[in-house]
């Protein structure tokens, strides 16, 4: 029986179960790849900050500023700056 008898009577997903192997799906590992990606922003950027040449009080009280500032750009409120 050669090659092409079998590929005939089987499929060429059945030959390759037979022996052991399967399909390489080339977009199978995108998603884990994009996960690996957004972790590394991550701890990119808390190590950025860990790093910054700022004194930590200051850095904190920028951080929540900014924070605050997008929360209320967002949720269309008016944050008062003066309450911190």
């Amino acid at each position: 029986m050669n090659r092409k008898d079998l590929m005939k009577r089987f499929g060429r997903d059945q030959i390759l179960e037979a022996i052991g192997l399967e399909r390489h799906n080339p977009y199978a590992m995108v998603g884990q790849a994009i996960g690996v990606f957004g972790l590394g922003i991550l701890v990119g950027t808390a190590l950025g900050l860990a790093f910054a040449p700022k004194a930590g009080g200051d850095l904190r009280s920028d951080l929540v500023g900014r924070f605050d500032e997008l929360r209320s750009r967002f949720s269309g409120e008016n944050v008062d700056k003066s309450a911190s």
